[in-house]
C-alpha cells in the first residue's frame, strides 16, 4: 500500500497521463534534471524522479538580507504516483499516436521533433526512472529511544558547566515550520558523550529537497517512523532534560519552533516543561546583518575544527557546544564582520545600543526608555530633471557621499576624533573575521565633498557615485541655505563632534552640530522606518542641552509599466525633535 503524504497547498497531485501531457512528456528533462547535491536556483524548475514518484518542482524567488539577496523559494511541486507499468506504457501509446498522425501529414517539423523526443524517451525511460518500488505504511510499532543512542567518550567535555546543558540540532526539509518536514533530530550531552540521533519520515512533502544541505535523501527516510510520545518521554528521562538547558543555534527560535510544531502535530506532550536557549543570543551582533553570522562561519573564524560542507545533526551538536563554551568564557561582539572580545573599558556608540541588543548587557549599561515628538519644519523635492539623473547605490555609499556633499556645501568644520576613536576601538581584541557578501571600497573624502578611491579597480564605480553627488549638489542650495539660517542661525557648524553620556560609558557622533544645536542626517524616512528607535536613541545621547533636529533624505521609488524600479523623487525633510526620558 502506498504511503501518502499530508498534502500542503503547494503540492498538486496529478494522474500520470495528465503529468505527461502537461510536461509535454518530460520535454526539457535533460536541461532541468534535479541534482540533489546542488542548491536550487530562484525562478527555476526541475524534474525529480524517485522509486514511486514523478515530480516537477518549481521555485520562485524571495529576498533575504533586508531585500538585497535573491534566494530560491519553493512555489509548487506537481506529483504523479508511479505504478511500475503505466509510466512506460503511456510513452509507447503516445509515440504510436504521433506516428499515426505523422503518416497522415505531409510535412510537420514540430511533429517530427515530438516523435524524435518520444523515441529517445521510449528507449531510455527505464534508465532515467529509478527502479520502481512501493512504499509501505508506517510501522505502527514504537521505536525505542535506546535504539538511537550511542556513547562517544572522545566527545566528553571537561568544562565545569557541561552537566548543565544538552545540545539539540535538527535537520529539516525547508524553513517553514508548518509545511516542511522535520528530517532528523539529534541530542548531545557534553558531560557524558551520550548521543541521540535518528531520522524521521516524510509526512508533509513528497520528497526531500534539502539533500545538498544535510545529505539526507529520500531513501534514507523511506523506512523511518515518526517520533512517539513514549520515545519523547524516554528522551526526557534519558537526558534529564527537565533539569538541564537545551542549547541550539539558529536565527530566531527556528529549532525550538520546528520541534514544537512537530510535537503539536503529533500530539506529543512535554515541550512546555523544557528550557531552551539559543546560543546565537550570547553574541552581541547587529540586528541588521547580511546573514553571514552562521554556525559554520563562526567556527571557521574562531578556529573550531570539524566544519563540514554537508551538515549532520550530530556533528552540528559538537560544533554548537564548542561555540557555547567560547561564548561563556568570552563576551563576543561582531561588527563590520570582525569578531571582537568585549572589554569593559570600551565606550559604546549610542547607535549600537539598539542595533546590538546584547551589548548593553555586556557593558552593564542601563538603556533608558524614551518618548519623542517630531514636527515637520521643511520639505524639499529635488527638481524632476535632476532626479532622472540620480542613481541609488547599494550599501551605505550613497548616504556617505550625500552627507559629504552637504558638509562641503555648508562649510562644516570636521572635528578630529581619530585618536580617541582608534584608541577606543583598540580596547576590543580581534579574535576572528567573518566572510562578507560585500566588498569594502576604500575611499577618502575630497574637500569638495566627492570621494576618491584608494583602489584603482573601483575608479569607474566611484566616478559614478561622484556624478550622482554633483547632480544633487547642483539642486540643493535652497536646502543648505535653510540649514545654515533657520537651524544654525549662521553660527559655526561642526561635523563628527563627540558627545558623551554622564557616566562616560556611551558616546554619540553628531552629523552636524553647534554650541546649541544638533542636526542628525539619515538617508531614509526616519519617522516611517523600523530604525526610528535607533535614531532616537542616538539623538538622545547627542542632546545634552542642545536643540535637536533631524533630516531625512528619502529615495522615493516607483515602478514603470514593465515593473522596472525607478527613482521618482529625492525628498529632503527637516524635523524639530523633542526627546524625553520616561
Amino acid at each position: 500500500m502506498k504511503k501518502m503524504f499530508l498534502k500542503p497547498s503547494m503540492t498538486i497531485v496529478e494522474s500520470l497521463k495528465d503529468f505527461y501531457e502537461s510536461s509535454d512528456y518530460l520535454k526539457g528533462y535533460k536541461e532541468y534534471k534535479w541534482e540533489k547535491s546542488i542548491a536550487p536556483c530562484y525562478f527555476s524548475s526541475y524534474y525529480k524522479f524517485t522509486s514511486n514518484l514523478i515530480m516537477y518542482i518549481h521555485y520562485g524567488c524571495s529576498m533575504k538580507n533586508y531585500g538585497t539577496t535573491p534566494t530560491a523559494k519553493l512555489d509548487e511541486i506537481i506529483v504523479a504516483f508511479r505504478d511500475g507499468v503505466t509510466e512506460y506504457a503511456l510513452i509507447k501509446e503516445k509515440l504510436n499516436e504521433l506516428k499515426e498522425e505523422r503518416s497522415k501529414v505531409k510535412k510537420s517539423k514540430k511533429l517530427d521533433e515530438q516523435i524524435e523526443w518520444l523515441e529517445y524517451l521510449n528507449r531510455n525511460i527505464k534508465r532515467i526512472l529509478p527502479k520502481f518500488s512501493k512504499y509501505f505504511e508506517f510501522n505502527t510499532g514504537e521505536q525505542l529511544c535506546s535504539e538511537s543512542i550511542t556513547i562517544d567518550e572522545t566527545k566528553i567535555s571537561s568544562s565545569s558547566i557541561a552537566s548543565q546543558y544538552v545540545v539539540l540540532d535538527l535537520e529539516t526539509n525547508g524553513l517553514r515550520t508548518a509545511n516542511d518536514d522535520l528530517l532528523s533530530i539529534s541530542f548531545y550531552d557534553p558531560s557524558t558523550g551520550k548521543i541521540y540521533n535518528r531520522l524521521l519520515p516524510l509526512e508533509l512533502q513528497p520528497t526531500v529537497l534539502t539533500t545538498y544541505i544535510n545529505g539526507i535523501d529520500d531513501i534514507d527516510v523511506e523506512n523511518a517512523v515518526p517520533l512517539s510520545q513514549k520515545e519523547f518521554d524516554d528522551l526526557i528521562e534519558e537526558f534529564d532534560l527537565t533539569n538541564k538547558t537545551i542549547l541550539f543555534y539558529s536565527g530566531g527560535k527556528f529549532d525550538f519552533d520546528f520541534l514544537d510544531k512537530y510535537c503539536r502535530r503529533h500530539k506529543i506532550l512535554g515541550m512546555d516543561s523544557l528550557k531552551f536557549e539559543n546560543i546565537k543570543n550570547r553574541i552581541a551582533s547587529s540586528s541588521y546583518t547580511t546573514g553571514n553570522i552562521t554556525k559554520d562561519n563562526l567556527c571557521n573564524a574562531l578556529g573550531i575544527e570539524g566544519v563540514s560542507e554537508i551538515h549532520s545533526g550530530v556533528n552540528d551538536c559538537y560544533l554548537e557546544w564548542q561555540l557555547f563554551e567560547q561564548f561563556v568564557c568570552d563576551k563576543l561582539l561582531i561588527k563590520n564582520n570582525y569578531i571582537y572580545k568585549f572589554s569593559e573599558d570600551y565606550v559604546i556608540p549610542a547607535s549600537y545600543l539598539t542595533s546590538y541588543p546584547k551589548l548593553a548587557e555586556f557593558a552593564n549599561v542601563e538603556v533608558p526608555k524614551l518618548s519623542y515628538q517630531n514636527s515637520l519644519l521643511y520639505e524639499y523635492y529635488l527638481p524632476p530633471k535632476l532626479t532622472k539623473k540620480i542613481r541609488k547605490f547599494p550599501t551605505n555609499i550613497s548616504g556617505v557621499s550625500i552627507e559629504n556633499i552637504i558638509n562641503s556645501m555648508i562649510g562644516a568644520k570636521e572635528c578630529d576624533n581619530r585618536d580617541f576613536l582608534n584608541s577606543n576601538n583598540r580596547k576590543l581584541k580581534i579574535v576572528g573575521e567573518l566572510p562578507s557578501e560585500y566588498e569594502e571600497i576604500p575611499v577618502v573624502k575630497r574637500e569638495d565633498g566627492t570621494l576618491e578611491t584608494l583602489d584603482p579597480q573601483y575608479e569607474e564605480y566611484i566616478k559614478a557615485v561622484n556624478e550622482t553627488s554633483n547632480v544633487i549638489r547642483s539642486g540643493i542650495s535652497e536646502v543648505i541655505e535653510y540649514i545654515r539660517e533657520n537651524i544654525f542661525n549662521n553660527k559655526e557648524i561642526r561635523t563628527q563632534e563627540i558627545s558623551f553620556a554622564e557616566n562616560h560609558r556611551v558616546l554619540a557622533l553628531c552629523d552636524l552640530s553647534s554650541d546649541d544645536v544638533v542636526l542628525e542626517i539619515k538617508t531614509f524616512d526616519i519617522f516611517n522606518s523600523n530604525k526610528t528607535e535607533n535614531v532616537i536613541r542616538q539623538m538622545y545621547y547627542q542632546k545634552g542641552d542642545k536643540r535637536l533636529y533631524a533630516m531625512s533624505i528619502i529615495f522615493d521609488f516607483g515602478y514603470t509599466k514593465k515593473m522596472e524600479r525607478r527613482l521618482e523623487n529625492l525628498i529632503f525633510k527637516i524635523y524639530r525633535v523633542e526627546i524625553q526620558k520616561e
